[in-house]
């Protein structure tokens, strides 16, 4: 949560879906809410989290906490959102910043359908 940027989020929700590195036990020493989700699977994390968002909030932003994604951005990613010229707003794992193995062949084709 140290690399959040500071005035953008007013809830952290940080699912765990077994994890054997300590991210639920540092997520929640750090104020995030850990939800556990015993079954894996991105997407399964992904509505496990929603389910426990607070019912006032209206932008929803997902990151890992593998570090693959900068929390830095969310600020410009949100700007579309928060100007009404956006309804939704996806980043990708590419580019100049993007780790050599970060994402598989398959992975990669997949995004670039995607997106």
């Amino acid at each position: 949560m140290d690399s959040l940027p500071p005035g953008i989020f007013s809830q952290v929700i940080v699912v765990d879906n077994g994890s054997t590195d300590g991210t639920g036990e540092v997520a929640a020493a750090h104020g995030a809410a850990v939800v556990r989700k015993e079954r894996r699977g991105y997407g399964r994390a992904c509505l496990a989290g929603m389910a426990h968002l607070a019912p006032d909030g209206d932008v929803v932003v997902f990151l890992d906490v593998d570090g693959s994604d900068d929390p830095q951005d969310a600020r410009r990613l949100l700007e579309p959102i928060r100007k009404g010229e956006a309804g939704l707003v996806i980043g990708v794992r590419r580019g100049p910043r993007a780790e050599r193995g970060a994402l598989l062949p398959h992975q990669q084709m997949g995004n670039s359908l995607a997106t």
